[in-house]
């Protein structure tokens, strides 16, 4: 990629590569890039059960992988969703946060969890930020659009700034998903995001990837 040659977005082993960079490749394409260090972290944890290491882990890195229990309870997960697939009902219709709580009180399962969808919330219910705060200890996802067009959150009637610094001061340390359609293309649409350190197509030569 020299100077002669125009902007573009090179993905973890994705095409463009060179053949050098493509030859060091250990993500497959379509996987984030922190796909191949879960693994070895998970792997990390488990090799210290097995030796037996009292040793305290690093700070910030208490050692945790997956056992007996854990596998049983996703097989059954995984079971109950190909049972599920095959009969009339594939959906569970639920007309808000609300009703989505008591769903998953009644179900008592740690592994699922709220996806808060601060787009529709708002359109179903409104009161984003008490809403938000009151589900918290169940929410793992978090999803924002603009409304209501549904395009970048800068657009529209939802003061995500505010938003976004209550998730701050609450200690939300789940991710952030961006489900909305760009009024132009996506690079273009990320100017409400470079406060909060994202930037559009910047490219990891080292390792093909890209981060934005």
């Amino acid at each position: 990629m020299g100077p002669d040659r125009p902007a573009e977005i090179v993905r973890t082993s994705g095409p463009g590569l060179d053949p050098l960079t493509a030859a060091r490749q250990r993500t497959p394409s379509g996987h984030p890039e922190g796909y191949i260090e879960a693994l070895a972290n998970l792997y990390r944890c488990f090799g210290r059960a097995v030796r037996g290491d009292t040793a305290p882990p690093p700070a910030g890195a208490a050692d945790w992988f997956p056992g007996i229990s854990d596998g049983m309870r996703t097989m059954l997960f995984v079971e109950t969703a190909i049972a599920n697939s095959a009969g009339v009902a594939k959906w569970t219709a639920l007309s808000d946060v609300l009703e989505a709580a008591a769903l998953l009180a009644q179900l008592d399962l740690p592994a699922i969890r709220l996806q808060f969808d601060f787009y529709h919330t708002q359109i179903m219910t409104g009161d984003l930020a008490k809403t938000f705060e009151q589900h918290l200890p169940i929410t793992a996802h978090v999803q924002i659009a603009g409304v209501p067009e549904r395009q970048e959150p800068d657009i529209g009637e939802i003061n995500y700034p505010y938003l976004f610094d209550l998730l701050d001061r609450l200690g939300y340390q789940g991710w952030v998903g961006c489900e909305y359609f760009p009024a132009a293309s996506t690079e273009d649409g990320l100017g409400w995001a470079l406060r909060y350190g994202v930037a559009p197509a910047v490219t990891h030569l080292a390792t093909g990837g890209e981060r934005v």
